[in-house]
């Protein structure tokens, strides 16, 4: 049995974060990092005290093992010191490890001598800098942060309307219709004066506009190049016209245009253009594991890259590497290069010998500046090598275009190439997390199976291009409409799939009606045709001991339930 409903004949959203508390979160990551670097300041001294022990054994009695312990203890200074922004400490240090690193032969006792020299000199600017940071302490610290970053948030419908201006009101008032089925706030004029008055009283989100009105051929334009003038702060203008010739093109691109659409332009191409104007993509943060043997060093560079708006997993123990790696999708692994029990060249084998790893960029961030090393270690499988003493600015630049690399990788991977939902084995994944997460919480979940109505025989008629943008209209009213919760992929063809999370059989059905009166109302224009399209639903909600296998098919019964009786409508599963 299936509950079925039959129409009359002829909508996760976040919290942003107010900026007084970006402000003081801003304040506290200043304040940490400050106290990072004059923790790294007050170990030096320790850590030079040692050098000199092994350099006074080194002399006494040469050995291999002396030799390496004072090697990795001045690379350790090298690495963390340039990470801190101390170059002159890194510096040094450096020269300390060049030497060390030169063949036994050429290690003469002048060699040993230039390395109490050095310790010496590491001891005098570790106090210069302690003395330094107490000074800028006391007055403030700032450090580089980001400017490109967005805040971060989900994705919310633009609280301005879209003025919409074109002396066919038939034409607009439809254009208006269809805008307002996928979310859009539309406030539509017949006429330039009308239109400047509300612009003038309240700026709106995107203008549509005509180019050529009854008492001027560029009405359009002149109007809001006008108008630009007037009103301070500027905003998007998308152009209608019949014409396609280059004086109408050009003088809407001198009035400043955003885009320009040839009548009756393609629903589909407005809304993705406005949903792109209106709600630029707010994208998740960057995830990035953090690998590095020294806490301070390894919390530092997290702190860095936090204030620039990633979430930064830092792991010190890489026993824990593959656990991390399986739990959450990570987008980048910075690692140090030299690490005393796992060097990084041995880590990325390991990741790399795991198929669903083989593409995750990892880079290395190390003070080693040999380029022979560092190809060497790329050639196992590392993207780049960041230098410890990188500008903070530079390394953000090179962590984020490489996490973006893996997102685009990713999406390509999960997402359905037409449609731009996710494809059916990513949707098949979430629908066993969600049977999964219900199993545990015993929270309710739908699943709901969509099929478009006569879509062979639009394919027939109108051509498999047009059958396309019947695929991407419908999608895109899923992908506006729907809560950020909701899970929506092309199952294949033209049926589609959405998980709706914590949500019932009743409340499913009520979202489902209202898709469905909205996408019956769009218009799809070929040439001088057009024509409108519907789907059918079926509606079955999460039951205990539900697989994958039994919950699609009581949704797809429930679907073709729908389909007999008489299409454009949906059932609910028993």
């Amino acid at each position: 049995m299936h509950s079925c409903y039959r129409p009359p004949l002829l909508n996760k959203p976040g919290r942003l974060m107010k900026p007084e508390n970006k402000h003081i979160a801003m304040a506290a990551a200043q304040e940490k990092i400050a106290r990072l670097r004059q923790g790294f300041l007050r170990r030096i001294p320790d850590m030079l005290a040692q050098a000199e022990r092994l350099l006074v054994q080194l002399v006494a009695e040469p050995s291999e093992t002396c030799r390496k312990q004072l090697h990795i203890l001045l690379h350790s200074i090298h690495g963390s010191a340039g990470s801190f922004g101390f170059s002159p400490l890194a510096n040094a240090s450096a020269e300390g490890e060049r030497l060390l690193t030169e063949p036994e032969t050429e290690q003469s006792i002048l060699h040993y001598d230039e390395l109490r020299r050095i310790i010496r000199w590491l001891y005098t600017l570790t106090q210069e800098q302690l003395n330094l940071e107490h000074r800028i302490s006391d007055t403030e610290f700032t450090f580089p942060v980001s400017s490109q970053r967005p805040e971060e948030g989900y994705v919310r419908r633009a609280s301005k309307p879209i003025y919409l201006c074109d002396d066919d009101v038939d034409q607009v008032e439809l254009l208006a219709t269809q805008l307002r089925c996928f979310g859009f706030t539309c406030h539509v004029f017949a006429n330039t004066e009308d239109f400047t008055q509300a612009v003038l009283a309240q700026p709106p989100a995107v203008v549509i506009m005509d180019v050529s009105f009854p008492d001027n051929a560029y009405g359009g334009p002149l109007a809001m190049a006008d108008l630009k003038q007037k009103v301070g702060k500027p905003f998007p203008v998308l152009f209608l016209s019949c014409h396609s010739d280059f004086n109408a093109r050009i003088n809407a691109i001198k009035s400043g245009c955003d885009g320009y659409y040839v009548k009756p332009a393609s629903i589909t191409d407005l809304v993705q253009e406005l949903h792109r104007l209106t709600q630029p993509s707010l994208k998740k943060p960057y995830q990035v594991l953090l690998i590095d043997d020294e806490p301070a060093v390894a919390e530092y560079n997290a702190e860095r890259l936090r204030m620039a708006g990633m979430e930064v997993h830092v792991l010190e123990k890489p026993h824990y590497l593959l656990h991390v790696l399986n739990a959450q999708p990570i987008d980048l692994v910075l690692m140090d290069y030299h690490m005393p029990e796992f060097s990084g060249e041995e880590l990325t084998k390991l990741i790399r010998q795991i198929p669903q790893h083989i593409g995750l960029p990892i880079a290395y961030l190390s003070s080693e500046t040999n380029k022979h090393a560092q190809l060497g270690a790329m050639s196992i499988g590392a993207e780049d090598f960041i230098l410890k003493q990188a500008d903070p600015e530079e390394l953000i630049r090179a962590v984020s275009i490489r996490a973006e690399r893996m997102r685009a990788l990713r999406a390509r991977m999960s997402q359905d190439s037409l449609s731009g939902l996710y494809n059916h084995s990513t949707t098949t994944h979430f629908l066993k997390s969600a049977i999964a997460e219900s199993n545990y919480s015993s929270n309710p979940f739908c699943m709901v199976m969509v099929d478009l109505d006569h879509f062979k025989s639009i394919n027939d008629t109108y051509g498999h291009a047009v059958g396309d943008q019947v695929i991407v209209g419908i999608s895109q009213l899923f992908s506006h409409r729907l809560r950020s919760t909701d899970i929506v992929g092309r199952y294949g063809g033209e049926e589609f799939v959405i998980i709706m999370p914590n949500t019932s059989s009743e409340k499913a059905a009520r979202v489902v009606e209202r898709l469905r009166r909205d996408y019956e109302q769009v218009t799809f224009a070929v040439n001088d045709a057009s024509f409108h399209s519907t789907f059918s639903a079926g509606i079955a909600q999460w039951q205990f001991g539900d697989r994958v296998e039994t919950l699609r098919e009581r949704a797809d019964q429930a679907l073709y339930a729908a389909k007999q009786n008489g299409r454009n409508t949906f059932c609910i599963a028993e």
